[in-house]
């Protein structure tokens, strides 16, 4: 259930963000079923985001810090409209990650019959 457009745009920018910050390694997209929801996560083995950066980077126009701006580029909107658009969807997103040992986003979203979807238009 949800709005395969924006979805596919989620995943997306995940997938992007990961490439970007992933200079040799392997970047993953994983998918689970959890009860009446939907579990789907991008696992990159990159750089890694600092603990202290981990909500911040889902803020309008911020990065994770100047380095990754300088490096990689991005206005700091993509995760933070990313994230509205699965809680929109009566989903969630969160990450996991640690310097130099890769990061996991993940977002939820139902897939249930009486799941609630908030379609645009």
């Amino acid at each position: 259930m949800g709005d395969a457009a924006r979805v596919r745009e989620v995943l997306t920018n995940l997938v992007s963000n990961a490439i970007k910050c992933t200079p040799a390694g392997s970047v993953a997209i994983r998918g689970l079923p959890r009860g009446a929801m939907a579990e789907v996560s991008v696992v990159d083995t990159g750089v890694g985001i600092e603990p202290t950066a981990h909500e911040r980077i889902f803020e309008e126009f911020r990065q994770a810090n100047d380095k990754i701006s300088g490096s990689y580029g991005g206005t700091g909107l993509g995760l933070s409209i990313a994230r509205k658009l699965v809680e929109l969807q009566g989903g969630r997103m969160g990450l996991e990650s640690e310097p130099s040992k890769g990061s996991r986003f993940w977002f939820t979203l139902p897939i249930g019959k009486d799941s609630h979807v908030l379609r645009a238009g």
